[in-house]
């Protein structure tokens, strides 16, 4: 999954938004979706807007793609995305009425990509277990 660099308005909000799509369970349910209709390999691009409220919500979510279903999807994601105070204190919404942009990109996995990728998931959240384990 990949954000594009073309969202310069805050790298920040970039990044939460990169981090929250960035899921393999997600990622899986785009490329089952995308393939379809469309070939392994292909690069799927979904443009999308919104606001940000004072409450770290985003709102008036709206994606453009190739297909409705995948509009939906990524609609919904950013839709549960909150923004932390912290961070809205930093980017200082002064104008509540700004649209940010966010060009979301992805590539449609075969199965055997997706196995690994779960395979690869799991050993790192074990990895990730282990280590907090460690530390208490």
């Amino acid at each position: 999954m990949s954000i594009s660099s073309g969202f310069s308005q805050n790298k920040e909000i970039s990044k939460i938004l990169a981090d929250s799509l960035d899921n393999v369970n997600f990622e899986i349910r785009l490329s089952r979706i995308a393939s379809e209709h469309f070939s392994e390999g292909k690069v799927i691009i979904l443009s999308t807007q919104f606001k940000i409220e004072k409450d770290g919500k985003l709102t008036d979510v709206k994606a453009r793609g190739p297909m409705a279903e995948l509009e939906d999807l990524i609609v919904s994601k950013l839709k549960s995305v909150m923004i932390s105070q912290s961070l809205l204190e930093k980017i200082k919404l002064d104008n509540p009425d700004l649209i940010y942009a966010l060009p979301v990109r992805f590539q449609i996995k075969s199965e055997s990509e997706i196995i690994k990728m779960v395979k690869k998931d799991k050993r790192k959240r074990e990895k990730e277990k282990r280590k907090r384990e460690r530390k208490n």
